[in-house]
């Protein structure tokens, strides 16, 4: 009887997802921005913690967007942190690791820019033994968003854990030599 339940409110989980990327997947090309963010987060939060194989290409493919936006970007960052949290996926997090530092100086310095880690960082969300080869290459990030990169990574890592390691010694991941 509780497998029944847990079975039922899986494929509930699922349908909602389909209509989510049903309503919503033709829209992340879109000219306006508005749009564009409202549909990249509306996929975000509606396929949250799946790790959903469905979307990655479709989001992939917004980082991947020459022409898109700051904003866009950043919450497409976020979406896809949301979706695969916890996952340590390599593809996605040398997509936003890429797109990170595709950025110029000047854009660094925007508040929004802060969201491309967080993005990267949720993927490593209570993963303390996982996150090496990303602190290794947060260290070449620029000086403007290395330091609060670092922040945000030490921060995921220990969220809902223990944090055996406690935040002092997880801070030698980020010591520059």
């Amino acid at each position: 009887m509780v497998a029944s339940g847990i079975d039922d409110q899986n494929k509930e989980t699922a349908k909602r997802m389909m209509k989510a990327r049903a309503l919503l997947g033709d829209y992340t090309d879109k000219e306006d921005t508005s749009i564009r963010i409202g549909v990249i987060m509306g996929l975000g939060i509606a396929y949250a913690g799946s790790q959903s194989e469905q979307l990655p290409e479709k989001l992939i493919g917004v980082l991947n967007d020459s022409k898109a936006s700051l904003d866009v970007l950043a919450f497409n960052a976020i979406s896809l942190g949301l979706i695969f949290e916890g996952s340590c996926n390599e593809e996605i997090a040398q997509e936003i690791i890429y797109t990170l530092m595709d950025r110029s100086e000047s854009e660094l310095g925007e508040p929004l820019t802060r969201l491309l880690p967080l993005g990267l960082d949720l993927l490593y969300l209570g993963k303390q033994d996982s996150v090496d080869a990303t602190a290794e290459v947060s260290k070449t990030f620029n000086e403007k968003i290395r330091k609060y990169c670092d922040m945000t990574l030490v921060m995921c890592l220990c969220w809902n854990s223990k944090c055996s390691q406690g935040p002092e010694s997880l801070r030698s991941l980020f010591a520059t030599s």
